[in-house]
């Protein structure tokens, strides 16, 4: 008889499975996911293996008015930032690297607690448990590059060039080591 975290699981997989046929899923961490997947005793609920973005936003962050203004998984140059940042018009505009993030979702703690420690011995350090109950544990996998700089507010630009060379060279940085960190992840768990 399958149990209730077996059932959560089996459900996590096919919605990963439909938001990949669907191209919705961030495929710069697949290995990483499935190979946790692949692991009776896990299942992830949502990752993204970092990003630098542009989020035009008002100051108190509310979603239904805040948009992009761009968005990378990758590395970007200092053309692509200010082609998106051309586009600003309102709002509070933030220049953003994000680290790479996991949730997954543990049979018992004993298999939380081993993910866990492998995770941060990566480098993913802000890593914690989020919840626990009696069919699962949730984990919150996460490193500690970030950055978020306003660099426009209205319709003016508050930085020169120079400045946002150098802060889109610290995002590209940023997202380097984040990278690097899912690497060695992905490395101590096929080890």
């Amino acid at each position: 008889m399958k149990t209730k975290f077996d059932m959560q699981r089996e459900k996590a997989l096919k919605q990963l499975a439909d938001a990949r046929a669907e191209g919705k899923a961030d495929e710069d961490i697949a290995d990483l996911i499935d190979l946790i997947n692949s692991n009776k005793d896990f299942y992830t609920t949502s990752s993204c293996a970092g990003r630098i973005s542009l989020l035009q936003t008002p100051r108190e962050h509310d979603k239904l008015e805040s948009g992009w203004l761009g968005k990378w998984h990758r590395k970007v140059t200092l053309q692509e930032v200010k082609e998106a940042l051309s586009k600003h018009d309102k709002y509070t505009v933030y220049l953003q690297a994000e680290c790479p993030i996991l949730h997954v979702v543990a049979r018992d703690l004993e298999s939380a607690k081993e993910l866990l420690f492998k995770a941060q011995q990566s480098g993913f350090k802000r890593s914690g448990i989020q919840s626990i109950n009696p069919e699962r544990v949730l984990l919150e996998l996460l490193s500690t590059e970030h950055l978020e700089v306003p660099i426009a507010e209205g319709k003016k630009i508050l930085v020169d060039d120079e400045y946002l060379k150098f802060l889109v060279d610290v995002a590209n940085t940023k997202w380097e080591k984040g990278r690097e960190k899912l690497k060695r992840f992905l490395d101590s768990l096929e080890s």
